[in-house]
């Protein structure tokens, strides 16, 4: 993976002129292997948000990983189409839906344990899985109009339906209900 040179990071705001940046940035004074680039990406997106909020998260990713993405940042903050319908569970947009939605399930799963002082890497990774284990995720969860009933297809509903959300409505409001369907 290339990463982008650390000039260009945190569009929206400098580094280290808030007291909860102090760890994070920390985290960014190392030189990762091979093996590590993505937690560096992780790190400089999670130091973004803390800085500067969903916005300057997403302009993190655009910039290090993503460039298309930064075309599409304000439809991915604001929604793009209320009435976007939801597409058949065997299609590739509903694949990419459920893609995106774990991503939202994720990121919101981090920032409530973030928030509840949970800063330690290895704690935080511990305690986000029980939180975004299929069996919990689908508890209750029907999957409208799919016959099919094992877990992972399930959990492939579950995921879609904030994606769609996402692309509905927005960041917030899709954070909000991963929120929800995390039990948070």
């Amino acid at each position: 993976m290339q990463v982008a040179p650390r000039s260009t990071w945190c569009p929206t705001g400098p580094w280290g002129t808030s007291s909860r940046l102090r760890g994070l940035v920390a985290l960014l004074d190392w030189q990762p292997s091979a093996h590590r680039q993505a937690d560096l990406v992780e790190a400089a997106v999670a130091a973004s948000w803390l800085a500067g909020g969903w916005q300057a998260a997403l302009e993190t990713a655009a910039t290090l990983v993503h460039p298309p993405l930064g075309a599409d940042v304000d439809a991915l903050l604001g929604g793009a189409d209320p009435d976007l319908a939801a597409p058949a569970c065997d299609s590739a947009a509903f694949r990419r839906l459920a893609h995106l939605g774990s991503y939202v399930l994720e990121a919101a799963a981090a920032e409530h344990l973030y928030g509840a002082g949970t800063h330690d890497e290895g704690a935080l990774t511990a305690r986000r899985r029980p939180l975004l284990a299929a069996r919990w995720l689908t508890r209750g969860d029907r999957a409208d109009g799919c016959r099919a009933r094992d877990t992972d297809h399930r959990l492939d509903h579950v995921q879609a339906r904030v994606g769609l959300e996402h692309l509905r409505r927005g960041a917030e409001p899709a954070v909000e209900q991963a929120r929800s369907v995390l039990g948070l």
